[in-house]
């Protein structure tokens, strides 16, 4: 219950509109390090400075004071800065910065939102690259 996306068997996230997809199940092209599945989520980072993948949920996010970490395993071409947002629901959006500096390797990070524990949001948004103009 606590994992949105595996891309194999644990498919439970939407994302954003589906005619503007920009994340597919692809068969993984490294698998090495902490990421030796068969698949994995290739995001496409399109023009725009604040492009985004946004899953939305139908119901607030249950974050507690025991479940409020964002983690996500990222092999990047290159180093850049990732933002991840929680926003809409009734609380206000809060937004935190990880950077990516390791590259053409899996990574996973670690993204803590204990300060959002009980907050109501109901959107989950990773900006790759953010701020870059593509």
């Amino acid at each position: 219950p606590d994992m949105i996306d595996d891309f194999e068997c644990q498919r439970n996230g939407v994302y954003g509109d589906p005619g503007y997809l920009d994340i597919a199940a692809v068969d993984n092209p490294d698998k090495s390090g902490i990421n030796t599945s068969n698949r994995v989520g290739r995001y496409t980072d399109r023009n725009g400075s604040f492009h985004a993948m946004v899953i939305p949920f139908a119901n607030p996010i249950a974050l507690t004071a025991e479940r409020n970490q964002v983690r996500i395993k990222v092999w990047a071409p290159k180093a850049g800065r990732l933002l991840v947002k929680f926003e809409g629901g009734g609380s206000p959006a809060k937004e935190k910065d990880a950077q990516i500096t390791e590259t053409n390797k899996w990574v996973e990070y670690n993204i803590d939102f204990s300060d959002q524990a009980g907050a109501n949001h109901r959107t989950l948004v990773f900006f790759f690259n953010a701020g870059v103009e593509m």
